[in-house]
C-alpha cells in the first residue's frame, strides 16, 4: 500500500468513524501507524519524521465500553491505578447524540445506544529493548484488567480500529476459525457477529482472506478447493 493510499484510507476512516469529532493529532497519526502495519499487535515505524514526530515510535492500543456512571470513588481508584502503573495512557471518548439514533444492527458497527463512552488505553514507547516492551504490554492489561468491574459485560466490548489481539486470535490455516474467531468477533461486533460469519461463508468458504482477527467461516461450507496462504 502506497502513502497516498494510506492517507485516504485513514482519512476515510477517520470520517467515517463514530468518534471522529473527537480525534486529535496524535489519534490520526496513530491510525496511520496501524495502516501501515495490520499484521501486527504492536505497531511499529522507524519513518516517524515530520515537524510534529521525529521519533522512532512502538504502540499498544485496547479498548473498552462504557455503560453505566462510574462512581467517583470509582474514577478516583483509575487515576490512581494509572499513577502506580506510570506508562498507560487512558481516554475517554464520548458517544451519544447521532449515535444513538443509529440502530446497533444498521451496519457491522454494533456500539451505538447504552454506551457512554468508549475507552482507549495506550501506551507508546521509543527503545527497542524487549523488556521493555514486554513491561509496558503487561502494563496495558493490568489496566484492562482492572477496568473489569466499570465496563461492558456479556460481552465485554471491543473497538475494531483498535487492533487488539489480547482479545483473541485466529491461529494456523483457520480451520478452527469459527470457534477462535467467535471469542474476538462478539466483542468487535456484538449481536452482528452472526450476520457477518454468514456473510463471509458466501463469499470465501474456505476462509482464504484472512488474518488474526479476520470474521471466520462457518465449519462444514467448504467449497472443496485447497487453496493454502503464501
Amino acid at each position: 500500500m502506497n502513502s497516498l493510499n494510506i492517507l485516504l484510507l485513514v482519512l476515510t476512516l477517520l470520517f467515517s468513524s463514530p468518534s471522529h469529532a473527537t480525534m486529535d493529532p496524535d489519534s490520526i497519526y496513530d491510525s496511520f501507524l496501524q495502516c501501515r502495519n495490520l499484521s501486527s499487535d504492536v505497531v511499529y515505524s522507524s519513518t516517524a519524521n515530520t515537524s510534529a514526530y521525529t521519533t522512532v515510535l512502538q504502540a499498544k492500543r485496547k479498548s473498552d465500553y462504557v455503560q453505566t456512571v462510574i462512581p467517583e470513588s470509582g474514577i478516583t481508584s483509575i487515576f490512581n491505578k494509572l499513577v502506580e502503573l506510570g506508562r498507560v495512557g487512558f481516554v475517554f471518548n464520548p458517544y451519544g447524540g447521532k449515535m444513538y439514533e443509529i440502530a446497533a444492527d444498521a451496519t457491522p458497527f454494533p456500539h451505538r445506544a447504552g454506551n457512554l463512552y468508549k475507552i482507549q488505553y495506550s501506551v507508546n514507547w521509543n527503545d527497542p529493548d524487549p523488556e521493555l516492551e514486554a513491561n509496558y504490554l503487561n502494563q496495558s492489561r493490568v489496566m484492562y484488567e482492572f477496568m473489569t468491574p466499570f465496563v461492558s459485560k456479556n460481552p465485554r466490548g471491543a473497538f475494531l480500529n483498535y487492533r487488539d489481539l489480547d482479545i483473541g486470535v485466529m491461529s494456523g490455516d483457520g480451520k478452527n476459525s469459527y470457534s477462535e474467531g467467535e471469542v474476538y468477533g462478539e466483542k468487535y461486533f456484538m449481536g452482528n457477529f452472526e450476520r457477518l460469519v454468514k456473510i463471509k461463508t458466501a463469499v470465501d468458504p474456505d476462509n482464504f482472506f484472512r488474518n488474526e482477527q479476520s470474521i471466520p467461516t462457518l465449519a462444514g461450507k467448504t467449497s472443496g478447493k485447497s487453496r493454502k496462504m503464501k
